[in-house]
């Protein structure tokens, strides 16, 4: 087995201490405040992309999150900069679109992201970077389904013939170091016979799960661009 870690990167030590859970608002407002406004999106779906953006931006940035365990309010500079990422991790709306493709897929996607996605995350963790990802939980032509799809960081990994672990930063489970996302790869490891896979219905096709119980189909590795959190920080 070999594993790897991003070193001196732990979710309780450098995530945001506070959940992916905000009231009901616009995430977005344009126009002038108090005068003719018009509210875009809506915090209460989520800014898990905007979270993981901005705990890699104050990782890299050499700077600690703030200790808080509340959300920050509606019209601080603290949500403008989360919403500001949120919109950044949407990547000029190629990540939803990506999103609806594999949703469309389904667990067919599963056995493609393992051979073409893992090695891009892996990458990232052998040269010392954080990973983005995004996780598809939904399966299906609705895009309405799209909202329970999800974005984490990862920051390490375990890997063996017949498994893989990766280690997450998950913006709904704050300060956990053990949420992980698990993989049965369909294949024998060392000392199993070939019949014996983990896999209840005995296809030898790939699996995936949560540790936290979510349900999980497939990953993709999501880009990521910087931005200086200093001037909010």
């Amino acid at each position: 087995m070999t594993a790897r870690d991003v070193c001196g990167f732990t979710p309780s030590q450098n995530g945001l201490h506070f959940a992916n859970r905000f009231p009901s608002q616009p995430a977005l407002r344009l126009g002038l405040r108090g005068v003719a406004e018009l509210g875009i999106g809506n915090t209460a779906d989520g800014l898990c992309g905007g979270l993981c953006f901005t705990a890699r931006d104050l990782f890299e940035a050499g700077l600690q999150p703030p200790a808080t365990a509340d959300p920050p309010p509606f019209g601080t500079a603290w949500l403008d900069y989360l919403v500001a990422r949120q919109i950044d991790s949407f990547d000029w709306l190629r990540v939803p679109f990506r999103f609806y493709v594999l949703q469309l897929r389904g667990r067919a996607a599963l056995r493609p992201a393992l051979r073409d996605e893992w090695p891009k995350v892996r990458a990232d963790i052998d040269d010392g970077r954080l990973s983005m990802l995004g996780l598809i939980r939904a399966t299906g032509p609705n895009p309405l389904r799209l909202a329970r799809n999800h974005q984490v960081m990862c920051f390490g990994f375990e890997v063996a013939p017949d498994r893989l672990t990766l280690r997450i930063y998950d913006p709904n489970w704050p300060d956990r170091d053990d949420v992980e996302l698990r993989f049965d790869l369909g294949r024998p490891g060392p000392g199993r016979r070939p019949g014996a896979r983990r896999q209840p219905n005995g296809s030898g096709q790939p699996t995936a799960e949560q540790s936290t119980g979510e349900p999980l189909v497939t990953f993709f590795r999501a880009p990521y661009r910087p931005r200086d959190p200093r001037p909010w920080s």
